[in-house]
């Protein structure tokens, strides 16, 4: 069947043609079957609304490779099960097991049990399976190879193995069996009059396969890649790589589209000439497109007020912006934090981890304990999360806490046990005197210790029977019902807490689940967390439809192509962000990866990415990066910032100072205008109601502040004691009889004097290991 690659630079009508191409067939034949394949679900939405735009899309699937070998499969009767990540990390922790007890494995037997080797298997595992390398292709490979790549071959074969063996499939199994599919059947995909596949850049080894597949039974295959046929520039390498593949492998005609890129005259001058070597003509600037600030945190900060005025200002959709960021992990926390403060709907390309869940991180912190000799500082945190009921109370935990002090707990039962030993042997209701008139007030003469110790005492009977073994449907049953005892359903609060546990309950009931598919199995409790563990690294806590809707789209910047949008931000472009700073694959050396055709992990061509992510802009275009440290250093300029800024005069970059004032009213949150105010000593807004209800108390606060700080009384803002005046008049009368070490007290330091003997106010001591200076001595 024909196939046909349309080539052009981005903004250059490839996406256009395509549109034009569905439209003809749909007027030849309203009925005929079209598919529209694009990398994922945002680019799903914007295909979806330049089709609507372009006359309407009715009877136009518009899907992602999944979507469409799904599809596929169904229509033959075809329904394997795709395991979830806790199978799949149970599968693969069975599959290093049987290992190791049949003497297969060596070099990785002393992280066998490790969640991280469990997790960086199942990449691999993933990756081999993405790349259509066969269990058999590997083991032949590896045959004279070193212990470690045997092994990782031999797990291989056996994860997929097991997989036939109990006739599940994992998720980038499901392609396989797509291609094995329509080899038994030519006709499978017939149906199929048009086939448009948009919005890559690349085709990995399983996807290529299926391609090729599709190429013989549908109608007609039409593919569209960016990039000029034979351009030597470095920005179209990666394209040109991907090209003279696919010419090798589907042979199809090509058509060239000739127009220039639709951009804005700035992205337009980028796009011509960034990173060529030699020099080029630099263009002026209106406003700046290249923002340096302080920190990272500033710089979220910067990016997310230039997508608010945008929106603001020139009435852009949120929906019509994006932010492509270089680390998505390191920059997520910031982002939300700061849109948060702004009051601007953001989503993410890619979901939360489940462990990232505050609820989460305290159940496993919690569960951890046990593992790790109840450490002090983790049983604490345990008491005061907000998400257990121990039956204590603030009061009983602070005193608790002192108490640890005073016994110089470390951790463990034993030592508390010695700790209250202690207590009933010092005579701890009294207070500690410090001379002939100071008394150190001691905050435990008032408490029960016995009934404290006893309500602390069901504390340590939570994980009473732990020790013995069971199956992972029992773990379960325990852990469920130790949470029930402890509230912890009844303390969620916040729609993201409630999504992440109903996320939880999925993990907990597919742990249960394997056991249905895999046989049960008997188990400690540290095989158990550990499982627990793996299974939530695994999952993802999907973010609402209704928070997508009208939001700021935010991804990381190697997933910057096929959709466009008005306004683009890219952050990140300082030394070592990006590009990023390339590292060898541990498991997998670049020999054996270029060997079994797998993507490199050194020699990226980055300069593509950067490419494709700045031409995503269609009228704005903002680049940013910090120039500071997180201690402070100086932090350089990204090649790429330099290369890309060189094409531009100086007025085009634009670098943030604290020390500068600002208009106020770029503020993009009353809190930040505020701060502004308090910086200039004036607000610009005085006719507002509640901002200058806020502004005259934050007046008011800094003329306290000022005068406390004072070396000398200058106001009434000193410390207003007359409420206790009757009290001191009485006790500090002009009979008393001061002591000498008192008064030596007062001379040294008044404020000293007043806190420790008028109001009782004791330092609290920090806790100390209690060893001497020989063992000191030895530890050092």
């Amino acid at each position: 069947m024909p196939v046909e690659f349309i080539l052009a630079p981005p903004a250059a009508g490839k996406t256009q043609t395509c549109l034009e191409r569905i439209q003809a067939v749909r007027e030849a034949n309203p009925l005929a079957t079209v598919w529209v394949l694009v990398p994922d679900a945002q680019n799903q939405a914007y295909f979806r609304q330049r089709l609507a735009r372009a006359g309407g899309g009715l009877g136009v699937n518009v899907g992602t490779f999944r979507a469409l070998y799904t599809d596929l499969l169904e229509r033959q009767g075809l329904f394997t099960p795709v395991i979830t990540p806790a199978l799949e990390h149970r599968l693969v922790g069975q599959v290093v097991e049987a290992a190791f007890t049949a003497g297969e494995l060596a070099h990785y037997a002393a992280i066998k049990h490790k969640p991280g080797f469990i997790a960086a298997l199942q990449d691999i595992f993933s990756e081999l399976r993405s790349a259509y390398i066969t269990p058999d292709h590997f083991l032949a490979y590896t045959q004279n190879a070193r212990p470690a790549r045997r092994e990782l071959a031999y797990l291989y074969d056996q994860f997929v193995d097991q997989l036939g063996k109990i006739n599940w499939i994992d998720l980038r199994g499901q392609i396989w069996e797509a291609i094995a599919a329509m080899a038994a059947e030519p006709q499978a995909a017939a149906h199929i009059r048009l086939l448009v596949v948009d919005g890559f850049s690349a085709f990995a080894g399983a996807r290529l396969a299926f391609l090729k597949q599709l190429a013989q039974q549908v109608g007609d295959l039409l593919i569209t890649l960016p990039g000029r046929p034979g351009s030597p520039r470095p920005v179209h390498r990666r394209s040109q790589q991907v090209i003279d593949t696919l010419m090798a492998e589907l042979s199809p005609r090509v058509t060239e589209l000739t127009r220039p890129p639709n951009l804005p005259p700035a992205t337009a001058h980028m796009e011509g000439h960034v990173l060529d070597p030699g020099e080029h003509a630099k263009i002026q600037e209106s406003r700046p497109i290249f923002i340096e600030a302080g920190s990272q945190w500033e710089e979220a900060r910067e990016a997310l007020r230039w997508i608010k005025e945008r929106h603001l200002r020139h009435g852009l959709p949120l929906a019509d912006c994006a932010l492509f960021v270089s680390h998505l992990g390191a920059y997520r926390p910031l982002l939300r934090a700061a849109a948060s403060e702004f009051g601007l709907n953001v989503h993410f390309s890619h979901p939360d981890p489940l462990s990232d869940s505050p609820a989460v991180q305290s159940l496993l912190n919690f569960l951890e304990m046990p593992l790790n000799d109840y450490t002090t500082r983790a049983v604490f945190n345990a008491l005061r999360s907000p998400y257990f009921d121990f039956g204590l109370t603030w009061e009983a935990i602070d005193h608790l806490e002192l108490i640890s002090q005073k016994g110089r707990v470390v951790s463990g039962w034993d030592q508390w046990a010695e700790a209250w030993e202690m207590l009933a042997n010092t005579g701890r209701e009294a207070d500690e005197t410090l001379d002939d008139e100071r008394r150190k007030y001691n905050p435990l003469r008032h408490e029960d210790l016995p009934g404290l110790q006893a309500r602390f005492n069901h504390f340590w009977h939570i994980f009473d029977g732990i020790a013995e073994n069971r199956s992972q449907t029992a773990w379960v049953a325990w852990l469920e019902s130790t949470l029930e005892n402890l509230r912890f359903f009844n303390r969620l609060s916040g729609e993201r807490d409630l999504e992440a546990w109903q996320t939880l309950a999925e993990t907990l009931a597919a742990l249960a689940l394997s056991e249905q598919v895999l046989g049960d199995r008997s188990i400690d409790y540290a095989r158990f967390l550990s499982d627990l563990q793996g299974a939530v690294q695994g999952t993802r806590l999907d973010e609402p439809r209704a928070a997508r809707q009208d939001a700021l789209f935010i991804g990381p910047i190697h997933q910057a192509a096929a959709s466009r949008y008005s306004a683009v931000g890219l952050l990140g472009f300082s030394e070592g962000l990006f590009p990023v700073v390339e590292h060898p694959d541990p498991f997998l050396d670049e020999t054996t990866r270029a060997d079994l055709g797998l993507d490199p992990q050194l020699g990226r061509e980055q300069a593509s990415t950067f490419y494709q992510a700045f031409t995503r802009a269609d009228r704005h275009l903002l680049i940013t990066r910090p120039y500071l440290a997180e201690h402070g250093e100086s932090w350089d300029p990204s090649p790429y910032w330099q290369a890309a800024a060189s094409l531009f005069t100086s007025d085009a970059v634009m670098k943030i100072s604290p020390n500068k004032t600002r208009p106020q009213a770029d503020a993009a949150s009353p809190d930040e205008l505020l701060f502004w105010a308090v910086q200039q000593n004036t607000l610009s807004y005085p006719h507002d109601a509640n901002l200058n209800t806020s502004w005259q108390d934050l007046k008011q606060a800094r003329t306290i502040l000022t005068a406390r700080r004072s070396k000398s009384r200058s106001s009434p803002y000193d410390g207003d004691t007359a409420p206790i005046a009757a009290f001191l008049a009485e006790k500090y009368g002009p009979g008393h009889v001061w002591s000498a070490s008192r008064l030596e007290t007062y001379g040294t330091c008044p404020h000293q004097f007043y806190t420790q003997n008028v109001l009782n106010l004791a330092p609290k001591e920090p806790p100390e290991l209690g060893l001497d200076a020989a063992q000191v001595g030895s530890i050092l």
